[in-house]
């Protein structure tokens, strides 16, 4: 990982000298800025690869199932009806129930 870092500093300083030449300070703040981003994905390579590891989901399927642990914006409907006959009286009911 060490060649990649340094290939990817050089790279960053060849681009910024050749697209700002002698201007130190823009210079060397988009060295910084490239620097910055490429630190940044070297972090997010190490988080996927430790989750991997430890047999967790990628971070899209951990924002999947996040999404999916709500409730159903539109919950089935289920119906249900009883009847019921005795000899001195007779009933009949009705019920409607809404998960979530």
């Amino acid at each position: 990982m060490g060649l990649v870092t340094t290939a990817m500093n050089l790279t960053a300083l060849i681009y910024a000298y050749g697209f700002f030449g002698s201007d130190h300070e823009t210079w060397v703040r988009a060295i910084g800025a490239a620097l910055q981003c490429i630190g940044v994905m070297f972090v997010m390579q190490g988080v996927l690869m430790t989750r991997a590891q430890f047999g967790l989901p990628s971070l899209h399927g951990a924002v999947l199932n996040w999404f999916r642990s709500f409730p159903a914006v539109f919950p089935k409907t289920r119906y249900a009806s009883m009847d019921a006959a005795l000899s001195p009286a007779t009933a009949f009911g009705m019920g409607t129930v809404r998960q979530g």
